[in-house]
């Protein structure tokens, strides 16, 4: 996977993963039939990212009358804090740039939700990490294969109409984790050992 080093190239991770999927959030959600299921592709670097937040940034980030564009404009804040030579840097840009836009992704998805409570047309809004998974992307070094990966999307894509279901959630390996946790265990039903966030850093 290429590594991205530069300002200018972090801040076209954070329009590709984030801005991009409220574009196409606002122009796609009001065409959406009856109990559409919609999943967003995150990442756990998203929740390991926002475990490291202070916590009067994590507090605004949860607020649960974020709209989504406070949350647009606390995306960047938070990434332009990058420029500041007394933020603690545990990544290089790109690495930062990535988790930061997966932290935006996670809440998009809990406000999408959110506003979608009163729409008479039950979708449901989830996002999930597919997991380390053997592509390009991560050099084919992920130890699950492309099927495994594609496991939870797949899941979320055809949660049953019900009161039960799982609504404005991210999820790991078909668990409901918290946004801002960060030790996430794998689902022995995908029978494939995750490696900690630290040795892919």
């Amino acid at each position: 996977m290429k590594s991205f080093h530069t300002k200018e190239e972090g801040n076209k991770v954070i329009e590709t993963n984030y801005v991009s999927a409220v574009n196409i959030s606002e122009t796609l959600f009001p065409l959406l039939r009856p109990n559409a299921r919609v999943v967003n592709v995150s990442s756990r670097m998203g929740n390991f990212t926002a475990f490291n937040m202070k916590q009067d940034t994590k507090m605004k980030f949860a607020s649960p009358n974020l709209t989504v564009k406070e949350l647009t404009n606390l995306v960047w804040e938070y990434y332009n804090l990058f420029d500041d030579i007394n933020f603690n840097h545990k990544f290089y840009i790109g690495q930062f740039a990535y988790g930061v836009s997966k932290v935006g992704i996670n809440r998009l998805t809990s406000i999408l939700q959110r506003d979608m409570s009163a729409d008479q047309r039950h979708i449901l809004v989830n996002c999930c990490c597919p997991g380390y998974v053997d592509t390009d992307m991560s050099d084919h070094k992920g130890l699950l294969t492309v099927d495994q990966g594609a496991d939870t999307p797949v899941y979320l894509a055809l949660l049953p109409a019900d009161e039960k279901s799982i609504a404005g959630e991210m999820v790991c390996e078909r668990v409901v984790v918290k946004w801002d946790q960060r030790d996430l265990h794998p689902n022995p039903q995908i029978k494939s050992m995750m490696p900690s966030l630290k040795s892919l850093m």
